[in-house]
């Protein structure tokens, strides 16, 4: 028996070809769908391969109908025994969203606009704040959300930390051909003489279902008549402004001649009346947020019929029409820039080009081509080489040990042909400005629980903040393989073919830190650490799933635990590129890297400052209040540097200092400066265990004695070219004996 998908419109369905073809891409993955929709007095039937089930709704506007329709489709779906929800913008999540969760199945959402960017709302405070809240309440509950465009994507991604998937409303190739395609001769005066439409003019059309008021139609009109009978103007479809300018056009006897009010056609009929024409229109006017992002179907019709496209300059638009030069942009949506623009692209050269740029055009932007998008979403949900990651930070905070082995396992999942789907939390909101974004890569960002009642939990807060009901859920649904970074993300249900991946004994770790600190926060630390020690144990003694050992040291722990399944070491899976500097650096300068919020790195920032006649770069985030009153001509701070800037900084530096004040693991940055640095200055717990020489430019210390005696060292010694490739080579072959690889 194939899966069933229910999916859900707030429309009478019979003119959204956007959710029929999305339709029809599951039918072809295997799945039973059905439809759901609304019927007005005047539906007309509906014909299509799949179910559909219409609501006939006492109200059609206003609140009382949206309640209406939500309870409807609330009860539809609670007698409906599905495996798939789907929910098209956000007047149709709610009800979808309830029996996702109550069922534990997962939830796909298509918003086909910028919902709160519409006039419709934006215009109205009171509305807009009711259909926000429901916005923020339901978007991060989301298990796959997709969208119409790029800017809209973005938009969602940056506001919910999760990734959207774009599914551009590209129309399906005609079984026949593209019109254009055709070998009969004068294929287009043909159809001219079948439509009434006059051989010797230039023919303009405008058309859709969204033809309203000051959306360009009234310019476009205006632009047309003044060509005094050169152009007939074809206003094909439906909208606001039509009633206004059939008034307009008649009155001034234009409304034959000049322009002629054609009302919705059917799929074929609206295919030949474009391809009739000569030139297609897209004015919007970025009034709004919805308009000034929007991206037409009729950008694609026009193309499909191989005419180009005199467009407003929005930022979809602008960028397909400079990527593919099948048109040209205005500024300003006005009748003399609508008429200096057909009179540019008009020139017989220019023209030639876009037409051609335009039949090129439908080639690619169809959706033969788009609905493979559909198809890799659909992978993922079911788990084909799909794996998900479940990391303890966003990628977005400064790069440090636990988020550079993350980004390392994402890479190589990748390069294995894998889509990543990465799970990680935030502890304040989940808004970003610059969101990460990774080709094969979806980001759901998860809000932290930092509720103060989480400390007198059984488990340890680290575990408990994260086990969320979004978590659980999205745990609940993933499909495919699965990591688990960290005993901080073990809190939520498990799949027994995960992979625990783990680097240094955290009940341990977090005891070190309670001795560095003081206070209430050595007293949280060693509380933490007594029951991260109790809930390693219990860890151990259920985790089905494979166990990834970061080193030896994390192996002999876990075996300690007596465990259900043993580890084995995978070495740090974080990707740098190798590359050491040849020349000698520019300035006597010492790095140091880190986190600068933990003790240990604290420790760090002391010890460099018995670097005397060395230049000192702190790069990090974190550094406290008492630290910056320490920065002068030779000592600086970079904050956040993202990863490019970090490499450079390990490039330029003339030495890097790793410190640490334990040994219950591998420093990752350690392993970066290998890949990039000249000199290492490493405290004796950064290196046990690594199987280094005198040959890899590693200098130890243990105190401010030992570590003035390796920078005197470095002093004495000179740097050239032969040195750096000798130290290439060495350190290849260290971290040979150091680095993992994925192995899935």
């Amino acid at each position: 028996m194939s899966p069933l998908i229910a999916i859900s419109v707030i429309n009478d369905l019979y003119s959204d070809q956007r959710v029929h073809r999305n339709c029809l891409a599951w039918l072809e993955r295997g799945y039973d769908i059905i439809l759901i929709g609304r019927k007005y007095s005047g539906s007309q039937g509906l014909d299509r391969p799949y179910m559909t089930h219409r609501f006939k709704c006492i109200w059609n506007r206003g609140p009382l109908f949206y309640i209406e329709y939500q309870l409807r489709l609330w009860n539809f779906l609670r007698k409906k025994s599905v495996q798939v929800y789907m929910a098209n913008d956000l007047d149709t999540l709610l009800p979808n969203l309830f029996w996702s969760y109550m069922r534990q199945l997962p939830l796909i959402y298509d918003s086909h606009e910028y919902f709160l960017g519409s006039p419709e709302i934006e215009s109205r405070p009171i509305i807009k704040f009711f259909w926000s809240r429901l916005e923020k309440f339901c978007l991060p509950r989301v298990d796959f959300p997709i969208t119409v465009n790029n800017s809209i994507a973005r938009q969602y991604h940056k506001e919910y930390g999760h990734s959207f998937d774009v599914i551009r409303n590209v129309p399906v190739k005609p079984p026949s051909g593209f019109l254009f395609e055709s070998t009969a001769e004068n294929s287009r005066d043909m159809i001219r003489k079948k439509l009434s439409i006059p051989l010797d003019k230039m023919i303009w059309i405008i058309q859709g279902a969204g033809i309203n008021i000051d959306r360009g139609a009234e310019e476009l009109m205006e632009a047309a008549i003044s060509m005094k009978g050169e152009v007939l103007l074809l206003v094909v479809g439906s909208g606001d402004a039509i009633p206004k300018l059939k008034v307009e056009a008649k009155s001034l006897n234009y409304d034959f001649e000049f322009v002629r009010f054609i009302p919705r056609q059917n799929i074929d009929s609206l295919r030949e009346y474009t391809f009739a024409s000569d030139i297609g229109f897209s004015l919007d006017k970025s009034k709004s947020k919805n308009y000034q992002w929007s991206l037409p179907n009729k950008i694609f019709d026009y193309w499909h019929a191989g005419i180009p496209v005199v467009a407003s300059n929005l930022i979809e638009i602008s960028n397909l029409i400079n990527q593919t030069g099948a048109g040209i942009l205005i500024d300003h949506v006005s009748c003399s820039g609508i008429l200096e623009a057909v009179h540019e692209i008009c020139k017989p050269d220019k023209f030639d080009r876009a037409i051609k740029a335009s039949k090129r055009a439908a080639l690619s932007f169809n959706w033969e081509n788009e609905k493979q998008i559909w198809n890799r979403l659909i992978d993922r949900l079911e788990g084909k080489k799909t794996i998900n990651i479940w990391s303890m930070d966003r990628l977005e905070t400064t790069s440090y040990g636990g988020t550079l082995e993350v980004r390392g396992q994402v890479k190589n999942a990748i390069k294995l042909g894998f889509q990543v789907v990465l799970y990680c939390w935030s502890k304040g909101e989940v808004q970003h400005q610059s969101p990460e974004s990774i080709i094969g890569v979806q980001f759901q960002t998860l809000k932290r629980n930092q509720s103060l009642f989480k400390l007198f939990k059984t488990a340890p807060y680290i575990v408990s903040s994260r086990n969320t009901s979004i978590a659980r859920h999205k745990s609940s649904i993933q499909r495919g393989k699965v990591i688990i970074n960290g005993v901080h993300c073990s809190g939520i249900p498990i799949f027994e073919n995960s992979i625990l991946r783990i680097h240094n004994p955290e009940g341990d770790y977090y005891e070190s830190l309670g001795r560095q600190s003081k206070g209430l926060v050595a007293l949280y630390f060693r509380w933490e650490s007594l029951k991260l020690k109790f809930w390693e144990r219990k860890l151990a003694k259920q985790w089905s799933g494979m166990v990834w050992a970061l080193t030896n040291t994390d192996l002999k722990f876990w075996t300690s635990l007596k465990p259900r399944s043993d580890a084995k070491i995978v070495g740090p899976l974080a990707v740098f590129e190798h590359k050491i500097p040849e020349s000698k650096s520019l300035a006597k300068t010492l790095l140091v890297p880190g986190k600068f919020s933990v003790n240990e790195n604290e420790n760090a920032l002391k010890m460099s400052l018995n670097a005397d006649g060395w230049d000192i770069i702190w790069a990090g985030h974190g550094l406290s209040k008492k630290f910056k009153k320490s920065l002068n001509s030779r000592v600086s701070y970079i904050e956040n540097p993202n990863d490019d800037e970090i490499s450079d900084l390990f490039k330029n530096s003339h030495a890097t200092l790793i410190h640490a004040e334990h040994n219950l693991g591998i420093k990752i940055k350690l392993i970066q400066a290998l890949h990039q640095s000249r000199w290492i200055i490493a405290h004796n717990h950064a290196i046990v265990g690594i199987p280094f020489s005198t040959k890899d430019g590693i200098l130890t210390y243990s105190d401010p004695k030992t570590f003035i005696e390796a920078l005197d060292q470095i002093n004495d010694t000179s740097w050239n070219k032969s040195q750096a490739t000798e130290l290439l080579n060495s350190r290849k072959f260290l971290l040979s004996k150091i680095q993992g690889s994925l192995e899935l």
